[in-house]
């Protein structure tokens, strides 16, 4: 899988977490963003800590690596392969957090 696809599935994940979670809590308010009626259920926070997490992720480490990935270094290609392990967990970590926001 090339890195465009993998950056496209995390940002889509992230995307998909945050969606579910504002569906979930306007499905029980309308008005769900104005401040004092904005009361997101704990699988909102999770999907949210998991979106920021793999974005922040990509930003300070995948990101860099990828610009130095013109040799075959094995050690950046670990450092890169456990960055990605990040990433995927974190998404799978907002996704999860999104489906419970979204059935509960």
């Amino acid at each position: 899988m090339t890195n465009v696809r993998k950056f496209i599935l995390v940002l889509a994940a992230g995307l998909m977490a945050i969606g579910a979670s504002v569906h979930a809590v306007s499905a029980q308010d309308e008005l769900a963003f104005v401040a004092p009626c904005f009361d997101p259920s704990p699988g909102t926070w999770v999907a949210l800590a998991g979106t920021a997490v793999a974005i922040m992720v990509t930003a300070t480490v995948a990101a860099p690596l990828h610009g130095r990935l013109d040799t075959r270094d094995p050690a950046l290609l670990a450092r890169l392969l456990a960055a990605d392990r990040v990433r995927c967990v974190s998404a799978c970590l907002a996704l999860a957090g999104a489906l419970g926001a979204a059935l509960a």
